[in-house]
C-alpha cells in the first residue's frame, strides 16, 4: 500500500499504518481516521518515479520530490542498454544492476509498493505507462549527465509537458 510513504508526517498515521501493514484491524478510534486518510489518498494523482542509476530509497531527490508533493508513486525502471551512447554497461554493471534491482524491488515490497522493470525504448515505454494508467499525472526522475541521455531527457521533457504532464527532474549523483 502506497499510504506507507506517505504517513511520516502524523504518528496517529504511522501507528495506523504500521497496524494495517502488519495485518492487525484498526483498533477504537483509528477505523474513522483510516477512513478519512483512505478517503484522501485514493483523490491522489499518481507520479511515476522513474529510477536510473540512483537505486536506492534513501537520498533520492525524485522519490522525495513525488511523496512530498502528495502525489501515489508507480516506481519503474527501464532497461534500454541501445539509448546509453558511448558508455554501455560491462559484465561487473550488468551484475550490480541486477542485484540492486532485486534490493529495490525488496525494499519495495516491504511498503507495499509495486516496483516495475521493463525492457525497451524509454520514450515507448512511458507512453504505454501512460496510456495504460490514466491516473498518472506526473513523472519525476533524477538526472544523468552523459550527452546522449541529455538530448534524450530534454525532448522527452518536452514531449510529455506538451501532453499536460508534469515532468521534473532533478540533482543527483553530484559530487
Amino acid at each position: 500500500m502506497c499510504a506507507v510513504l506517505f504517513a511520516k508526517k502524523n504518528a496517529l498515521f504511522e501507528a495506523l499504518i504500521l497496524r494495517l501493514v502488519s495485518g492487525l484491524k484498526p483498533r477504537g478510534n483509528e477505523e474513522k481516521h483510516f477512513a478519512k486518510f483512505y478517503r484522501r489518498i485514493s483523490r491522489m494523482k499518481t507520479a511515476i518515479v522513474w529510477f536510473r542509476q540512483d537505486l536506492r530509497l534513501e537520498d533520492n531527490p525524485a522519490l522525495t520530490h513525488a511523496v512530498s508533493t502528495g502525489y501515489k508513486i508507480l516506481p519503474i525502471y527501464i532497461h534500454s542498454p541501445k539509448e546509453e551512447g558511448s558508455w554501455p554497461q560491462g559484465g561487473a554493471s550488468r551484475w550490480w544492476l541486477h542485484r540492486s534491482l532485486l534490493n529495490l524491488e525488496n525494499l519495495f515490497r516491504e511498503r507495499g509498493v509495486t516496483f516495475l522493470v521493463f525492457s525497451g525504448p524509454t520514450e515507448t515505454t512511458l507512453q504505454t505507462i501512460l496510456q495504460s494508467t490514466p491516473e498518472v499525472a506526473a513523472i519525476f526522475w533524477n538526472r544523468r549527465y552523459e550527452p546522449e541521455i541529455i538530448s534524450r531527457d530534454k525532448a522527452l521533457k518536452e514531449r510529455f509537458r506538451s501532453k499536460g504532464i508534469e515532468v521534473e527532474s532533478f540533482n543527483s549523483a553530484l559530487l
